[in-house]
């Protein structure tokens, strides 16, 4: 995203901005405006209270306009300080934020002045200008899809990255037996040995399917990618890099289980890259990827009933990649067969099991 995000148009935005922001950065539900229009607010336009410092926290908003490169001036810093220190009850932090762009010497100013509070004992004081809300806007998502989807920012290169519906669900399949291992006596009788052909050309036989297309263990799911284009311009050479965040054995996999085609065996990927050449504004384009899930009984008997997926957008248009997660649901589904029961001549061995598979794959 663009750091030379569009400002809010007037100072009412710029409060409900500020209020969104703090409300997530200090994860304060209670954060409010102080008063109404033409009230004394004793310099605090917006207050709550932060855990953290277990008192209450201030911000005294000062929009800016561009047009005529205003800045904070040293004397309307003096003037919202001892204004704030009115404030009841009394304050642990007070907050400067302002449209107004960054300047070394107000910052060296509010620094001093913080040092000069703090030695007598109160509140903080803390400056932030416009570059570093339009950071504090990015680390915070709903705030974020408030402010630039909505409004106030036009010519945005966004993107929204969903799960198809078709495919909201990851449906690992296994079977499920249960193995009676039966003793039974030994009895004297004659040992039979089969007799093995000798100096068989085996030259002659052909390779089958099966030597062509090893045997893979573990269970795979398709799942299907939306990506679409919410900006209002064309994207190009787009990358989706998308990355499994567990401790589970979940994996990518270059396996497609769809019409039997199989790219590569490799099945130890946790990111993947996909690419889009380009992305219209208004239009979804979608990408097919394979999940392996696990093949051994204790692996898959922990399975979790959900999957994070992070993801990563970036382009020839984003001048900063775009962030987001993936949540998508896990629904594991067994199929039970038939006890099975196996005759052994050793005591210790007469027992039972269960035994999970996964669904072999057909070629």
């Amino acid at each position: 995203m663009n750091k030379t995000m569009a400002k809010p148009i007037n100072w009412q935005d710029f409060e409900d901005l500020c209020k969104k922001i703090w409300r997530y950065e200090y994860n304060c539900q209670d954060i409010k405006k102080n008063g109404r229009q033409g009230q004394s607010q004793n310099g605090v336009d917006v207050y709550g209270y932060f855990e953290e410092i277990k008192g209450y926290f201030g911000i005294q908003c000062k929009g800016k306009d561009d047009y005529t490169n205003a800045v904070l001036s040293e004397n309307e810093i003096e003037t919202e300080i001892e204004k704030a220190k009115n404030f009841k009850p009394q304050l642990k932090k007070f907050i400067f934020a302002t449209t107004a762009n960054k300047d070394t010497k107000i910052e060296e100013f509010v620094r001093n002045k913080d040092v000069e509070n703090r030695e007598k004992g109160l509140f903080s004081i803390t400056l932030y200008s416009w570059e570093d809300i339009t950071d504090l806007i990015k680390e915070h998502k709903p705030v974020f899809d408030s402010y630039v989807y909505d409004k106030h920012y036009s010519n945005s290169s966004l993107v929204d990255i969903n799960i198809c519906k078709e495919s909201a669900n990851l449906c690992p399949k296994y079977t499920r037996q249960r193995f009676i291992n039966k003793f039974i006596e030994m009895r004297q009788s004659s040992i039979l040995q089969p007799i093995f052909p000798q100096h068989v050309d085996y030259s002659q036989f052909s390779v089958t399917q099966t030597s062509l297309f090893p045997k893979k263990n573990g269970s795979y799911v398709s799942l299907v990618i939306e990506i679409s284009n919410t900006g209002t311009s064309s994207l190009t050479n787009c990358d989706i890099i998308l990355s499994i965040n567990n401790d589970q054995n979940i994996y990518f996999s270059g396996y497609t289980p769809l019409g039997g085609i199989q790219t590569t065996f490799s099945d130890d990927d946790k990111i993947i890259n996909l690419s889009i050449d380009s992305l219209n504004v208004g239009i979804t384009s979608t990408r097919t990827v394979t999940l392996k899930f696990p093949d051994k009984k204790d692996e898959i008997e922990v399975i979790k009933d959900s999957l994070s997926i992070e993801w990563k957008f970036s382009s020839n248009q984003n001048t900063e990649p775009l962030y987001g997660v993936l949540n998508v649901p896990i629904r594991v589904e067994f199929t039970d067969l038939d006890d099975k029961i196996r005759n052994v001549y050793d005591r210790k061995s007469a027992t039972e099991s269960i035994v999970i598979k996964p669904i072999e794959l057909e070629y």
